[in-house]
């Protein structure tokens, strides 16, 4: 009896748990249900819970997808390559720096002299950083010490000339030229190594061998730039070189083979299209001669597209040169024969003080590679020079010559002398010798 009993009660314990567990079950089954919430049964529940769907999302929860956009790439590029002639620094120049920047008329060289060029590129800088890639030849080597500056006929600039070029607009200058040695090998190097320190692009003048077979190349908006910068003359100072010097200073212009390695060293080097800057021909010449003629065709059969030249000091024409290659195959190149100077104290005529900045748009092919020549054209430039009587100085600025011509007012504050005359003579000078044939004049550069 006490066993049925227990039995009993064991079933009653069992049945009740049952209905319990039962309960429980159904009421997992009821989201958001507590124990104060009845609820009707559901049949299809099982033991998983069903999935719950809410519109509401937290955003530290959310898994954002955001798509990479698809690169594009222009089809074309269009770029504007320029250069100007020749940058001089005669004594006089570097007195009126001196001037400049101290505030007294009594030129020293102890050493501890401030200069201050910025004066000279006032009026110019903004056709100078038009161009996308602005070249200009450095006639002059960089003095190691201020106590070192000096003028012709061994030109030797302070470094503060470095820094005005570049804000100026320069982008890249070429060392190759007749007075780049005249310092010496200690002037090379000095030079070298001030305008690597003034962080401006440079070639034509190395330091060892290794730095000569690095071409410079220059990327501008995605295409590549090589140049190319050598002279047909040293002034005769190489002799101070030993053999192993003369083999990485310099590039002779009249040299083809190591013209052809330097051109093709660009190339190999993934150059789209090369600049050679040879430093030729006869002073005060104002045509070409048959040796520049014979050697820039060399250049276009080697690869050079563009040519701007200098050392003449003072302009000659512009050109399209057809040539045919080695292999009969047809090239061209435009052909600056020689840009005059650009900032000198070479006063004797107006030719010495009249150049022109060159201007070449190139449009590259962004998947072929190819490129075309659209457009070629200069601005005519004059380096202004007054003349103060009461000081016995000079003071120097290179003018846009058509924007001061058609905007007298803009040097209102750096003369009370009526220049038109001046200006129209040398406008009349450069487009006469440059033409409009080949390249169109510019009297002043389109504002973007």
């Amino acid at each position: 009896m006490n066993i049925i009993n227990r039995k009993n009660n064991c079933n009653k314990y069992i049945y009740i748990c049952i209905i319990l567990a039962s309960l429980l079950i159904l009421s997992a089954c009821q989201p958001g249900m507590n124990t104060q919430e009845s609820a009707s049964p559901n049949l299809n529940c099982t033991s998983s819970p069903s999935p719950i769907v809410s519109t509401e999302v937290s955003p530290s929860q959310a898994m954002v997808y955001t798509p990479e956009p698809t690169p594009y790439e222009e089809p074309y590029t269009t770029i504007i390559i320029g250069s100007t002639g020749d940058i001089m620094a005669h004594l006089s120049q570097i007195a009126d720096a001196q001037y400049a920047a101290e505030g007294e008329h009594t030129f020293t060289t102890e050493g501890n002299e401030l200069y201050s060029f910025d004066h000279w590129f006032e009026y110019i800088k903004p056709s100078l950083e038009y161009a996308d890639l602005m070249i200009g030849n450095l006639e002059t080597t960089i003095a190691s010490d201020n106590s070192l500056v000096s003028g012709y006929p061994f030109f030797a600039a302070p470094k503060e000339i470095l820094p005005a070029l570049k804000s100026a607009g320069f982008d890249v200058l070429v060392n190759a030229n007749n007075h780049m040695l005249d310092k010496e090998q200690t002037g090379l190097i000095s030079t070298v190594t001030s305008i690597d320190e003034a962080d401006i692009f440079h070639t034509g003048a190395w330091t060892s061998l290794e730095s000569k077979n690095t071409p410079l190349i220059i990327d501008v908006k995605g295409v590549k730039v090589g140049i190319v910068s050598a002279t047909t003359s040293l002034n005769d100072q190489e002799k101070h070189l030993s053999s192993d010097e003369q083999e990485y200073m310099y590039t002779l212009a009249s040299d083809l083979d190591d013209m052809y390695r330097q051109i093709k060293n660009c190339r190999d080097s993934g150059a789209d299209l090369v600049v050679v800057c040879p430093h030729w021909g006869y002073q005060y010449e104002i045509y070409p001669n048959a040796g520049q003629i014979s050697l820039a065709e060399e250049y276009i059969k080697m690869g050079a597209d563009i040519i701007l030249a200098h050392h003449p000091h003072v302009l000659q024409p512009v050109d399209i040169l057809k040539v045919e290659c080695y292999d009969g195959t047809e090239r061209e190149g435009v052909v600056f024969w020689s840009l005059g100077n650009f900032v000198s104290s070479q006063m004797s005529k107006i030719e010495t003080v009249s150049g022109a900045i060159a201007y070449v748009t190139i449009t590259v092919n962004n998947e072929t590679g190819q490129f075309t020549i659209d457009d070629v054209s200069y601005l005519p430039v004059w380096t202004y020079i007054e003349y103060s009587s009461e000081t016995d100085s000079k003071s120097y600025c290179v003018l846009p010559v058509g924007e001061i011509l058609d905007n007298p007012e803009l040097i209102s504050g750096l003369t009370s002398r009526d220049l038109s005359r001046d200006l129209e003579k040398v406008w009349n000078l450069v487009t006469n010798r440059l033409g409009t044939s080949v390249a169109q004049p510019l009297r002043t550069v389109p504002i973007s």
